[in-house]
């Protein structure tokens, strides 16, 4: 049985500022996950764009459509619940597009 599709350790040690809709914004920590190969491809053919996999733990997040990382803001496409760990989040976001003229 391969073991390392169901590590559920977790440094959360990457800062992520949450933003809601409203601005206001959270700071949490999270682990940074690639996106795997069925779920980008799945994706994709709904005309999303997957490009970054935030987890977190669930208690922190509040629904907020955006989150910052370093100084790129995503768009958060879908959340869910962990497999591993139910008090996990994952958050699977894309970049949002720069602002022209800014």
């Amino acid at each position: 049985m391969d073991r390392s599709r169901y590590d559920t350790r977790n440094s959360f040690d990457e800062p992520l500022v949450l933003i809601a809709s409203d601005g206001s914004q959270t700071s949490v920590l999270c682990d940074t996950r690639s996106i795997g190969s069925n779920e980008f491809y799945s994706a994709v053919g709904r005309g999303l764009r997957p490009e970054k996999r935030f987890e977190i733990r669930s208690f922190e997040y509040a629904g907020q459509p955006k989150a910052r990382f370093g100084s790129v803001v995503y768009s958060v496409i879908r959340s869910y619940e962990s497999r591993a760990n139910p008090e996990i989040l994952e958050l699977v976001c894309r970049q949002v597009a720069a602002d022209v003229g800014a």
